[in-house]
C-alpha cells in the first residue's frame, strides 16, 4: 500500500486556490544557500611568537654554582573578519557588509638568578642541597 501521509502546506490552509511559491517563501524567510554563505564569510588569523633565551653558569667554589638566565618574548596576533551581504550580521546592519580587525601585541622579559650549593658527602650517609633564587617578569 502506497499513500502520502501529509499534503505538506496544503493541510494547513482552507483556501482551495492556495499555491505555494518557493521563491517568495525563501525571500520572506531570508534563508541563504550554504555555499553562498561560506563564500561571504571570511576570517583570517595571523600570529607571530618570537622567543630569545640565554644563560650563563659560573662555578664559584667546588660545590657552589651561580646561574643567570635571560629570556625575551614578542607576541602579536591579528584577526581579520568580513561578513558579506548574505550573512545574518549584514542583515542586522541595514543590509551592509561588515568588517572587523582585532590586534593584540605583548612583550615580556624574564630574568632569573639562582645560587646552588650541593654537598653529597655529609658524614658518609647524608647529602645537602641548597637553592637560592630570584625571578623577575617584566
Amino acid at each position: 500500500v502506497i499513500y502520502r501521509p501529509t499534503n505538506g502546506l496544503y493541510d494547513f490552509t482552507e483556501d482551495p486556490d492556495f499555491i505555494f511559491d518557493e521563491e517568495e517563501f525563501y525571500q520572506a524567510s531570508q534563508l541563504t544557500d550554504p555555499v553562498t554563505l561560506a563564500h561571504d564569510d571570511f576570517r583570517e588569523q595571523k600570529r607571530n611568537d618570537i622567543n630569545f633565551n640565554g644563560s650563563l653558569s659560573y662555578k664559584i667554589i667546588r660545590n657552589m654554582k651561580f646561574i643567570t638566565k635571560l629570556g625575551y618574548r614578542n607576541y602579536s596576533k591579528r584577526y581579520d573578519r568580513f561578513y558579506g551581504l548574505s550573512t545574518s550580521q549584514a542583515r542586522q546592519n541595514a543590509d551592509l557588509p561588515l568588517a572587523s580587525i582585532r590586534q593584540y601585541a605583548s612583550n615580556r622579559v624574564r630574568f632569573v638568578n639562582t645560587l646552588n650549593y650541593t654537598n653529597k658527602n655529609l658524614k658518609d650517609k647524608h647529602s645537602l642541597d641548597l637553592l637560592l633564587g630570584q625571578e623577575m617578569l617584566l
